[in-house]
């Protein structure tokens, strides 16, 4: 009954908010261009933007940082959020999470806070063409908890 109540939920144009963390190298970029920004994966930019359009939170999660230079002294983590900003202004956080959810804990762990990741290094290798899927259902199963949540909420106490 709940998928079809999510799917009813869908049709009609709604999303279950998730965060969504990605990686850069190799996930949205292809591998080898470390320090350089490197060209984009087919299809990046495109699932990026319908992950956006249906109101995740993106988190770029690099591993890249401020020490790496080229033989040009350029910064690899400035030629990556450079590159991502100029082309897709699409995250709302750069290595870190949410300020609302760290004020909760009290703390800022290293890691990223997130519903999904999309990483290259993943136990499942990634290809863009499966973000949908994923990402559907990961908002099925975040629908899910949300609805048995509201009923338990509802039920009377005993």
């Amino acid at each position: 009954m709940t998928l079809i109540k999510f799917l009813i939920y869908i049709l009609k144009g709604n999303s279950v908010k998730l965060r969504i963390a990605i990686d850069y190298d190799g996930t949205i970029v292809k591998n080898g261009a470390f320090p350089a920004a490197g060209k984009f994966r087919r299809g990046a930019i495109k699932w990026m933007t319908w992950l956006k359009h249906r109101g995740h939170e993106l988190i770029l999660n690099t591993c890249r940082c401020d020490k790496y230079k080229n033989h040009n002294n350029n910064d690899a983590f400035y030629n990556a959020v450079y590159q991502l900003t100029t082309n897709a202004p699409l995250f709302f956080y750069i290595n870190r999470n949410d300020p609302k959810l760290t004020e909760s804990w009290g703390a800022d762990p290293r890691k990223i806070s997130a519903d999904l990741y999309i990483d290259d290094k993943s136990l499942i290798p990634w290809s863009w063409w499966m973000v949908p899927i994923f990402t559907l259902y990961r908002e099925y199963l975040k629908f899910k908890e949300l609805n048995n949540d509201a009923a338990n909420d509802s039920s009377p106490v005993s």
